[in-house]
C-alpha cells in the first residue's frame, strides 16, 4: 500500500476548535477540495469515514478501526446505563467491538445530567478528546484528513442543537402524550 502525504491539502484547511463553529468550510465543501487532491483508494476511505459507526466504513486505516472501536464501546456503556436504568438486560442492545478501556466514567457522566443537552455536549467534547488523541502523529497523511473530517462531522451536528428548537419539540411531544398545552400548564403553576 503506497502512503500519501497531503502536505498542500492538509495546509490548506482551516484549523478546527470544538467551541468555534466551523466558519466556512462544511463537510461537503470538505470533501469537494479532497476529491481533487487525494488518491482514489484514500479518497474512497475519506467519504466513507462517519462519526456512525454503522454503514460501509473501511478498515484500511488503523484509525478508523481505533475510532470504531471507541465509539462503540462508549455506545454499549450508555446501552448498560440505560438497561440498568429500566432493569433490563444489557447485551441485547450491545454491538460487538474491540472494548477500549477509560469510557465508563464519560459515559457515566453524561448519563447522570439532568439536561440531555449538557449529556450530549459531555460526550461530544469526549469525543473531540479522543480524536485529538488520534490525530496525534498524523501530520499529512490520509488519517490526518480522516480525523479533520470526524472533527468537522462532530461540529456540524453540534451545531444542529438547538435550544429553542428543542423546547419547541419537546412541548409538542407533551402535548400529544398529555393533550396539555405547556404554556397553559406554565401559566396554571403560576
Amino acid at each position: 500500500m503506497t502512503v500519501y502525504q497531503y502536505y498542500y491539502t492538509v495546509a490548506a484547511l482551516p484549523m478546527l476548535f470544538y467551541d468555534t463553529p466551523p466558519g466556512s468550510i462544511s463537510t461537503e465543501s470538505f470533501i469537494d477540495f479532497c476529491s481533487d487532491w487525494l488518491s482514489p483508494e484514500d479518497f474512497d476511505c475519506l467519504t466513507k469515514a462517519s462519526l456512525s459507526i454503522e454503514g460501509p466504513m473501511t478498515e484500511r486505516y488503523p484509525i478508523v478501526q481505533k475510532w470504531v472501536n471507541w465509539e462503540c464501546t462508549l455506545r454499549n456503556e450508555l446501552v448498560k446505563l440505560r438497561a440498568q436504568k429500566k432493569g433490563e438486560e444489557a447485551f441485547r442492545y450491545m454491538q460487538e467491538c474491540d472494548s477500549v478501556v477509560g469510557i465508563e466514567e464519560l459515559a457515566r457522566e453524561a448519563f447522570v445530567q439532568e439536561s440531555p443537552l449538557v449529556g450530549e455536549d459531555i460526550l461530544n467534547r469526549g469525543r473531540w478528546q479522543f480524536l485529538e488523541e488520534l490525530e496525534t502523529g498524523h501530520h499529512f497523511d490520509i488519517e490526518r484528513l480522516i480525523v479533520y473530517f470526524l472533527k468537522l462531522q462532530l461540529l456540524e451536528r453540534k451545531g444542529r442543537f438547538d435550544k429553542q428548537a428543542g423546547k419547541e419539540r419537546y412541548s409538542e411531544v407533551f402535548v400529544k402524550i398529555t393533550d396539555y398545552d405547556v404554556q397553559d400548564l406554565l401559566l396554571a403553576q403560576k
